[in-house]
């Protein structure tokens, strides 16, 4: 049993890697890497609409984040699960706070958890915004932004019940 329990953790931990890779080569290949940029749908890339969440979604955001508190939330699904990213704008140069969740058991009653967010900003140099997307049938957290004269995209696999590795697409 113990070594059925390791052979899955490390088949996981091959596989996730590749799978974050995976999406940034799709996100290479065909001009989809210009429907990210522009977040526009195409290709194999639909970005992904608002959505609404079951009653219990918001008090837990605002617990989780107190600075969602009176702010209009825009909510966004991952995957079919239940599980979602929450959004909100502050300031002048509007700075976007973040907290992505998952629901364990039912998928419309089950209990919300709080989910680490993958860093997509790693220079942290610069405000930035970031975006929920499906890629191939995966869903996606990416941020498009431009340093140095030149666009990076950065994306974040949804797992299921978390982010994959970041990656960076190029074309």
């Amino acid at each position: 049993m113990t070594r059925i329990f390791f052979a899955a953790v490390a088949f996981l931990a091959i596989a996730w890697p590749a799978r974050a890779a995976d999406i940034c080569q799709i996100v290479s290949s065909d001009g989809d890497l210009r429907h990210l940029e522009a977040a526009k749908s195409g290709g194999d890339v639909a970005i992904t609409p608002q959505a609404s969440f079951p009653d219990d979604v918001k008090p837990f955001v605002i617990k989780t984040d107190p600075t969602f508190q009176d702010q209009v939330i825009e909510l966004y699904p991952l995957g079919k699960d239940g599980a979602g990213l929450a959004l909100h704008y502050e300031g002048t140069l509007p700075t976007e706070y973040f907290v992505a969740f998952d629901r364990l058991g039912d998928r419309e009653k089950g209990k919300l958890i709080s989910v680490a967010l993958p860093n997509l900003n790693p220079e942290a140099d610069d405000y930035f915004e970031a975006r929920v997307a499906t890629i191939g049938g995966t869903p996606v957290l990416f941020s498009t932004r431009e340093a140095e004269g030149k666009k990076r995209t950065r994306l974040a696999p949804w797992t299921g019940h978390g982010f994959g590795p970041v990656c960076e697409a190029h074309q």
